[in-house]
């Protein structure tokens, strides 16, 4: 299997205390981000979410990192026992700007980063 990820992915330290309500179908599931990028995120949660379901992600910052709660709506696109992988599908310019800036504190290389987003955004002809 080729990984065809535009970004990145960066493992989150228990340190940065990075956490997600994932809400789906009225219910709200409470769980730890371990990874993220700038077009998702991986979090060990315990839920029933199916593949391809919609989901909205409040994710809440302690630590070094702490600010206001980052509110963005996603699909759910890799489940696993331990948890649910959730492509970001739309959020704010102002949630966008707060949640690349977590990003690249956590990935400790915000050139790269902008690297990456660059490419994406001009990609080659």
């Amino acid at each position: 299997m080729v990984d065809e990820r535009a970004f990145s992915r960066y493992p989150v330290p228990e340190a940065a205390e990075v956490h997600a309500t994932v809400a789906f179908d009225g219910q709200a599931y409470y769980g730890r981000v371990t990874d993220l990028s700038l077009h998702g995120l991986f979090v060990t949660l315990q839920a029933d979410i199916p593949q391809d379901a919609e989901v909205e992600v409040t994710l809440r910052t302690g630590g070094q990192h702490a600010g206001i709660p980052l509110t963005c709506h996603g699909r759910a696109v890799w489940i696993s026992r331990d948890g649910v992988g959730i492509e970001i599908r739309y959020m704010d310019s102002r949630t966008f700007t707060q949640y690349r800036n977590l990003v690249a504190a956590i990935c400790r290389d915000p050139d790269e980063l902008h690297s990456q987003l660059r490419a994406y955004v001009n990609p080659p002809s």
